[in-house]
């Protein structure tokens, strides 16, 4: 028997694991999931953390089942930029993600079609965020109150674009700035369109004070005395954008 016909008898699952596994890091997620489906070995394999590690969906229509196995199976970067999130079902993970990068911004360019919210279920399941970005999406108190879940955390935050909801009482906003003690950027050009001068002091009053990167941008009640008691309070500043 010739060579070449020996190795049309070989069969993929003879490899081993390691080899295996570096053959699906060169395939995409799409991919992977198939190839979990042929046995339970390869399903096993497919599953390895190093995997879904960092995962990049942006701009697709996701399953929310998607991101739930993902974080199961250890997920710590997920970018979920102009993609929408669909499911059924959605509930409270029973134990906290580990994701600690968190990308879910929108199109400014789509605010006239469609004013865009935080995916139900992401949020609500993240505890130990190192970066997150809602660029452009709507937040509600709940929201508001996810974000601080990752407070002891959580050091860029991005909120450029964001419509604030008016009854997010003075109170949460307040909160959102002593919880996030970790912050060293946080950018918040647009946000609303114009935050109200209640919001604005809660965030020079309680801003963490070691901040290195921040934008206020396009902010109307931004007066003097807010500038005078941000820059005493938080004196490490680098970038600051008014």
């Amino acid at each position: 028997m010739s060579k070449r016909q020996k190795l049309s008898f070989f069969h993929f699952e003879g490899l081993p694991d390691e080899i295996i596994l570096k053959i699906f890091s060169l395939v995409d997620i799409k991919g992977i999931l198939q190839c979990g489906q042929v046995s339970k070995r390869l399903r096993d394999i497919s599953n390895d953390q190093c995997l879904w590690s960092k995962l990049n969906l942006s701009g697709r229509r996701v399953p929310y089942g998607l991101i739930e196995k993902a974080a199961k199976n250890g997920c710590e970067y997920l970018n979920l930029g102009f993609s929408f999130v669909h499911g059924e079902g959605i509930e409270k993970a029973g134990d906290p993600w580990k994701l600690k990068y968190l990308e879910m911004s929108q199109s400014a360019d789509d605010w006239d079609e469609c004013a865009f919210e935080v995916p139900e279920g992401v949020l609500q399941n993240c505890h130990f965020l190192q970066k997150l970005a809602l660029d452009n999406l709507t937040l509600y108190l709940r929201e508001i109150e996810q974000i601080c879940q990752n407070g002891k955390t959580l050091r860029v935050l991005s909120l450029e674009g964001c419509n604030i909801e008016f009854d997010v009482h003075t109170e949460l906003f307040q909160k959102l700035f002593t919880t996030c003690s970790q912050l060293t950027e946080l950018n918040i050009y647009n946000c609303n369109y114009t935050l109200l001068d209640r919001h604005i002091c809660a965030l020079v009053d309680n801003l963490a004070p070691n901040i290195l990167k921040l934008s206020l941008g396009s902010q109307k009640c931004i007066e003097d005395e807010h500038v005078n008691t941000l820059v005493q309070r938080c004196n490490k500043i680098t970038e600051l954008d008014l």
